[in-house]
């Protein structure tokens, strides 16, 4: 898709050093192509902007217990046909770090939606 080049290319929000967060939803509608271009941006230390902060929004199952294990799922299930398993879940330790749980108040099992 064009708009995460718009929103994040060479150009975009990435490249802003005025900006001190960025958000990005619907995460898991990226391509791999596009979603792991914030391998780079998500690096601690090595970072070109380690004092920024991403917010990666993903919907699907997430154990309250697990966040980040759930979400680490989710996009293992998303991108599994366009990357090897071990890159992803690379990708997901990055932007996992500190996961939480959203739900949107219509499950009552203990399982959520939204990662």
């Amino acid at each position: 898709s064009s708009g995460i080049n718009a929103e994040y290319g060479s150009k975009g929000k990435l490249h802003d050093s005025t900006l001190k967060s960025v958000i990005v939803p619907d995460f898991t509608k990226l391509s791999w192509q596009e979603a792991g271009r914030f391998m780079e941006y998500c690096d601690n230390d090595n970072a070109p902007c380690n004092d920024r902060l991403y917010v990666f929004i993903a919907e699907g199952p997430c154990s309250p217990d697990h966040p980040d294990r759930s979400v680490e799922e989710v996009l293992v299930a998303r991108w599994r046909d366009e990357v090897e398993v071990e890159t992803i879940e690379a990708l997901a330790a990055r932007v996992s770090a500190v996961s939480v749980c959203a739900n949107d108040g219509g499950d009552e099992s203990g399982e959520t939606q939204g990662s």
